[in-house]
């Protein structure tokens, strides 16, 4: 993890710099399969949830590739899921990172389709800020940014204009 934004009183899976198995994180995930990484046979067990089973995960990372978006269902800490989509260099299409969402599992699991939606989206405008041009030839919602925090049942809005 190279930087995170948490909300009031959340409890974080990982702090900046940790790391963890990519088999077991959405972000790492995403990798895997972007990257074509072989993930191994030897896949280290942190949950109940993670998956230890190569062949189970050479198949997740298959439907990973095809569409985009992964997620850690309770894998790495079993209190939270993470939903996770590619950012890539447009000018080549190469992933160049990931970017996630994590939250207590019964919240995310209450705002599954908001998350998975809403982490794709701030990937394809992140892609778009960070390749060369793209800033120029975005389309004026990747130049802003919106994200809606979801705490506790209450909402919070936050922009920010790049």
């Amino acid at each position: 993890s190279i930087g995170q934004a948490e909300s009031p009183g959340s409890a974080p899976v990982s702090r900046v710099g940790d790391r963890l198995p990519a088999h077991s994180t959405a972000a790492g995930k995403i990798l895997l399969a972007r990257l074509g990484m072989d993930p191994g046979d030897d896949l280290k067990r942190l949950t109940r949830n993670t998956v230890t089973d190569p062949e189970l995960l050479r198949r997740q990372l298959a439907m990973i590739r095809r569409g985009q978006i992964a997620f850690d269902r309770r894998e790495t800490d079993d209190a939270v899921a993470c939903v996770a989509s590619p950012i890539r260099d447009l000018q080549t299409g190469t992933v160049v990172a990931a970017v996630s969402l994590c939250a207590a599992h019964t919240v995310f699991d209450r705002h599954k389709e908001l998350y998975t939606r809403s982490i794709a989206d701030a990937a394809r405008r992140i892609s778009h800020l960070i390749s060369p041009g793209g800033r120029d030839t975005a389309p004026d919602t990747a130049r802003s940014a919106h994200v809606q925090v979801i705490s506790g049942g209450r909402a919070r809005s936050d922009s920010a204009t790049a």
